[in-house]
């Protein structure tokens, strides 16, 4: 992760690095952007990259996110063994089951191996707004929203009703005016110049 900084080229060459794969854990994003605008975490980053404190009237903190899924992966640690959990499946809800490979952080399979239950493991789970990503997210949005930061987020997608979306308007500060949806790739772009031009004009008005 790029660390807080006002270079542009680290920041677009960190872009073209990212690649799409996988499932949607958008709670992990919505974490570490926020571990990396919260003084609690300031110990995480390079003295250049610390985020100020809340009283310092001279900082303003926005935190902006955007997905274009439904969150469907949690984390956690330990848990039963994947051996386990591969033979049996993962139940999502009545009489339909996961039965995919247990794995850890790094995305190595350990379905054939047993007690691994001293590592961070990955678990698919049924899309929806209230699964436990999706709550995981709405919860760091609401204490981050309780130190005064404000959250802009945007839903790029064709259903503003879908889980995802849910999701990014219970974290935007408010629902109204700092939640988009994005249809298309130009709604996209508009969302972000939208936003831009809020930002710049809170920093004009101090």
């Amino acid at each position: 992760m790029e660390p807080l900084t006002a270079k542009r080229n680290k920041l677009t060459s960190a872009i073209k690095k990212l690649k799409s794969e996988g499932y949607t854990a958008g709670q992990t994003g919505v974490a570490w952007g926020w571990y990396s605008l919260s003084p609690k975490w300031s110990n995480l980053w390079p003295s250049d990259s610390a985020p100020g404190e809340y009283d310092d009237e001279d900082v303003v903190k926005f935190l902006i996110f955007m997905t274009d899924g439904d969150f469907n992966t949690n984390y956690y640690f330990g848990g039963p063994p994947c051996n386990y959990r591969t033979r049996y499946g993962i139940q999502f809800d009545s009489g339909k089951y996961y039965s995919g490979q247990c794995v850890d952080y790094d995305h190595k399979s350990y379905s054939n191996k047993k007690n691994y239950t001293d590592r961070w493991q990955e678990e698919p789970e049924k899309e929806n707004s209230t699964n436990v990503s999706s709550t995981r997210a709405k919860k760091i949005c609401a204490e981050a929203k309780k130190t005064g930061a404000s959250l802009y987020s945007i839903y790029f997608g064709s259903n503003d009703n879908s889980a995802g979306a849910k999701v990014m308007q219970a974290c935007a500060t408010d629902v109204n005016t700092t939640y988009y949806f994005a249809k298309d790739a130009n709604n996209l772009i508009a969302a972000f110049q939208a936003i831009s031009s809020k930002i710049k004009g809170v920093y004009l008005s101090k």
